[in-house]
């Protein structure tokens, strides 16, 4: 009996030595100051054409380097659209820090708000902006097999300017910490 015991706990240990992950996730942020000729961009997509699929690149934070109101959204983002564009096998979700709500700005709702309008029209199919409308989230995302990614849009609570609040009706549900 003790022997048997042994080989299938052997045999269990082998099986799942050589199991293959199902899902790879990459995490990147604040590639804002990143200027888009950089060779980052081309390694980074070299990388990603030579990962093992499916992947998911969550870019956190600090997208851009500034909302200005004087160079328009594309210009800024870009480097991030053509880096997922064509990649077979690769999602990609984008979340905004606090450089992208204007650096906390008064501005800071509208920059957001002009940067995910820009992404929903010109983003291949493989990019998401995560959390819409600026609100706090949490949203939940399916990135694979029994993965689910909690997404929070954190400079909302941080961010001291107008930003969309109950009254608004834009957000499900936002719960302002006491």
């Amino acid at each position: 009996m003790r022997r048997i015991l042994h080989s299938l706990v052997f045999f269990l240990a082998l099986a799942i030595a050589q199991a293959q992950p199902t899902q790879h996730i990459w995490l990147l942020g604040n590639t804002a100051d990143l200027p888009s000729e950089s060779p980052y961009w081309v390694q980074l997509r070299q990388e990603l054409e030579q990962a093992s699929k499916p992947v998911y690149l969550l870019i956190a934070g600090d997208l851009v380097p500034d909302c200005d109101g004087k160079s328009p959204p594309e210009a800024r983002l870009q480097p991030l659209l053509e880096l997922a564009r064509g990649l077979e096998g690769v999602q990609v979700g984008l979340l905004p820090g606090d450089r992208d709500w204007a650096d906390s700005g008064p501005k800071g709702w509208d920059c957001i708000r002009e940067m995910e309008q820009f992404v929903s029209k010109h983003a291949p199919q493989n990019v998401d902006w995560l959390i819409d409308d600026g609100c706090p989230g949490p949203d939940m995302v399916e990135i694979g097999d029994n993965i689910l990614l909690l997404a929070l849009n954190t400079q909302w609570w941080n961010h001291p300017y107008r930003k969309p609040i109950p009254a608004d009706a834009v957000c499900d549900e936002i719960v302002e910490a006491a």
